[in-house]
């Protein structure tokens, strides 16, 4: 939580940006995000619109619809930005990650605390997903980056326009040839894995990892946030760095002090600082 000063400092500059000096938020406002303080004083001294988490198929062409949870307007209306969320590798060795894994489901809480809209589903398999169940041996998912993009057309049917794509370590690597594609209005990395080449045969790595930097490298010139964990160590800082060297501007890194690659514990403070990003820099 900000200190005392830091909130002040915080309201001064918030005010002065968006022309709203007679405006004063309530005392506990000093719990809230930077993202949700901006929401209240861009909606006049309300709290964001309200949005609710609904159900929802994702159709994909001769296949079982893809199972999603979407985060959206109580008055139906199509919202200025929402985010769509890529889960990470779905095997048991790699956490076995879904919509309603840590990372997920603390980016959801988020978002509906500042109003911003989301989209989160699982990949085919996961949890019966797509009309079957993955095995949970398996390290790669086949279909995955196709799958991005299916979920990237669906919101795009629903309206939206401005589209920010996000994902955690398998799901970070997978939405980059949609991002590439469709230039979406930000771009979130979450514990993307410059190492994980490593985890392929000695004579297959070289192949991957020239693989994974022409995909990093062909982001477009939109917004975007690497984020891991200090101890992480399949996407350490200093060779996340090395890797995206030459990614276009702009982009950040940020580093959570003490935390894994799945974020145990740390979620909260990953989830607001991806719905912070995506809220001030994919408008």
């Amino acid at each position: 939580m900000r200190s005392q000063q830091e909130h002040l400092d915080l309201l001064q500059r918030l005010q002065s940006e968006l022309f709203v000096d007679d405006l004063e938020p309530p005392r506990n406002s000093i719990e809230w995000s930077e993202a949700r303080l901006r929401a209240w004083f861009e909606a006049g001294g309300v709290e964001a619109a309200s949005l609710r988490e609904t159900d929802v198929k994702i159709p994909r062409d001769g296949s079982q619809p893809l199972d999603g949870k979407l985060l959206w307007p109580q008055d139906h209306s199509a919202p200025a930005l929402i985010l769509l969320w890529c889960s990470a590798n779905p095997s048991k060795g790699f956490g076995a990650e879904h919509m309603e894994s840590n990372v997920p489901a603390a980016i959801a809480t988020e978002c509906s605390t500042v109003g911003l809209a989301l989209l989160r589903f699982n990949f085919s398999g996961v949890r019966g997903s797509g009309g079957c169940r993955l095995d949970p041996s398996q390290t790669f998912h086949p279909t995955a980056r196709d799958e991005v993009q299916m979920a990237f057309d669906f919101l795009k049917s629903r309206g939206c326009k401005r589209i920010a794509l996000g994902g955690h370590s398998m799901g970070a690597s997978m939405l980059l040839p949609t991002a590439a594609k469709e230039v979406p209005a930000a771009v979130v990395c979450s514990a993307y894995g410059p190492l994980v080449y490593k985890v392929v045969p000695h004579d297959q790595r070289e192949k991957l990892r020239a693989s994974m930097l022409d995909e990093v490298e062909r982001l477009p010139a939109v917004p975007k946030m690497f984020i891991v964990g200090s101890n992480d160590t399949i996407s350490p800082k200093h060779a996340l760095e090395e890797f995206t060297m030459s990614v276009k501007e702009p982009k950040i890194l940020k580093c959570v002090a003490g935390a894994n690659h799945n974020f145990e514990g740390h979620e909260h403070i990953v989830a607001r600082l991806i719905v912070n990003f995506v809220f001030m820099e994919g408008q």
